[in-house]
């Protein structure tokens, strides 16, 4: 199972008063790092990776989130993301949040593919699936 690394800091926009990290946060940080993950699996050609695709839009289904400890202003972070399972219809992604004192949270997310047009969900592209299934 492939790995996809990203790397980032805690801003003062990412922070309380006290400089604790907000909750929505790790929500940014996992989300670059699921669209990063789409973007170097299908880099060739396309500004926006796998994510729209023709009529088609990768959205989250679910997520589940689970806080270890804080991160402060200044903390250098890095988002390991992995695809963890592939249905026809969905993959599930697993994600981690390492700070300077190891794991701060660890995601879950459910994505799949939405029609713009309808918003009905539909069988995952076939070149997508692929690309997933190669990683996975």
């Amino acid at each position: 199972m492939k790995v996809f690394k990203t790397e980032d800091r805690v801003y003062l926009s990412d922070t309380d008063a006290g400089g604790i990290a907000y909750h929505k946060s790790y929500f940014n940080w996992t989300e670059h790092g699921r669209t990063e993950l789409l973007r170097e699996l299908f880099s060739e050609g396309s500004d926006t990776g796998s994510t729209i695709v023709g009529d088609l839009v990768c959205v989250v289904t679910t997520i589940e989130i689970d806080y270890k400890y804080p991160l402060r202003l200044n903390d250098k972070l890095r988002v390991e993301s992995r695809l963890a399972k592939l249905g026809r219809v969905s993959a599930l992604i697993e994600q981690e949040v390492i700070g300077p004192e190891g794991t701060a949270c660890t995601m879950t997310a459910k994505i799949a593919y939405v029609s713009k047009s309808t918003g009905r969900p539909m069988p995952l592209p076939a070149d997508v699936y692929k690309a997933m299934e190669a990683v996975t």
